[in-house]
């Protein structure tokens, strides 16, 4: 037969302590006896051995019973060199705590400490762990839904990434040197065939010219100058298009250093303006009065001044550099000019053919 003492017995735990001082347990007054040990404990671990296990029990925010005893243990053998012939310690804080330990089981205070923590854990702490635990899955789910989210983002960024580059025949390692060598490679060609499809447009261009020269009865005007150059003459350089000669000698710009070079200077995290300026501290004395010594001698007003021209023996050397090396449908400028031309010669066409079905 089961003895009486293994019997469980079901308690409902808000009623644990009521259950344990109404069965005598616990002493009624246990909450003023428990801060007489509170006062003891806090004396006691202003005197602690170095070890690395009491330090890990005193970081805690409450020590409480269990923590007492844990401490007892490590003592026994911290202060073993202390123990006499009679098992007893000689050492002051084996003797604190092991009073402490006994004040604890005097009255039983230690289990309606226990019982009061008991109640506090699972009436408020273990509800609010749970709710937090709730709260950090579904931010967790939200992460996961949000990584896989962005693992197929990037997946059809790549695949589009390699879609363009095979569009415009690079590999996408280097795109700013990629791009320049496919526009070395392709854009003659490109520029070529634009100038060839604007000789279809010489008609266009002399009656434009002949109606505006007819309407302002003037025969100097040129309505596409640009268009009307690049019909007679084809795709020249700025120079040529610029002064109406050709350039005895071209120095080009080099593409692929000016793209290295505006790469670097975007990598610059600010500008340096270098050291700070030191104007002194002594004011600047424009004078009040005017100085007649120190001034400059422009000579008497009465004293005419001579010209001299100076004539240069040096030859003349045309060389087209920077913008004006660049041909007309490469530098921005003129290329920009020659789509506004364009524009204003498909605006007056289209003008012309409404009036003409009027």
């Amino acid at each position: 037969m089961q003895d009486e003492k293994d019997i469980p017995v079901d308690i409902h735990t808000n009623k644990l302590l009521e259950w344990l001082i109404s069965r005598r347990h616990c002493n009624r007054e246990w909450n003023d006896k428990i801060l007489v040990v509170r006062r003891k404990i806090n004396d006691a671990i202003q005197d602690m051995p170095e070890s690395e296990e009491i330090s890990n029990i005193l970081s805690g925010s409450y020590i409480n019973y269990f923590h007492c005893l844990l401490i007892v243990e490590i003592l026994k053998d911290t202060e073993s060199d202390t123990k006499n012939f009679f098992g007893r310690y000689s050492s002051q804080r084996m003797k604190d705590w092991v009073e402490i330990v006994n004040l604890y089981k005097k009255d039983n205070i230690y289990l309606a400490e226990a019982a009061q923590f008991l109640i506090r854990n699972v009436s408020y702490e273990i509800p609010a762990l749970k709710r937090r635990l709730i709260k950090v899955q579904t931010m967790q789910e939200e992460c996961q839904t949000k990584a896989c989210n962005c693992v197929k983002r990037g997946n059809d960024l790549k695949e589009r990434y390699n879609v363009m580059c095979n569009q415009l025949r690079i590999e996408g390692k280097d795109i700013k040197s990629e791009l320049v060598k496919v526009a070395n490679r392709d854009l003659p060609s490109a520029l070529e065939e634009i100038v060839k499809l604007t000789h279809n447009l010489s008609d266009a261009v002399s009656y434009y010219d002949a109606f505006a020269q007819y309407t302002q009865s003037s025969e100097t005007i040129k309505t596409c100058p640009l268009l009307s150059h690049i019909i007679e003459k084809g795709n020249t350089t700025t120079y040529e298009w610029r002064y109406g000669k050709k350039p005895t000698a071209i120095e080009e710009p080099q593409t692929e250093s000016v793209v290295s070079k505006a790469g670097e200077e975007s990598n610059e995290d600010a500008i340096d303006f270098g050291e700070t300026i030191d104007f002194g501290g002594d004011q600047i004395d424009f004078g009040t009065e005017p100085t007649t010594n120190d001034g400059i001698d422009f000579g008497s007003e009465e004293e005419p001044f001579e010209i001299v021209d100076v004539i240069s023996n040096e030859p003349v050397v045309d060389v087209a550099k920077g913008p004006d090396a660049l041909l007309v449908l490469e530098n921005k400028k003129t290329r920009d000019s020659f789509s506004n031309e364009l524009l204003e010669l498909e605006a007056f066409l289209d003008q012309r053919d409404r009036k003409s079905v009027v």
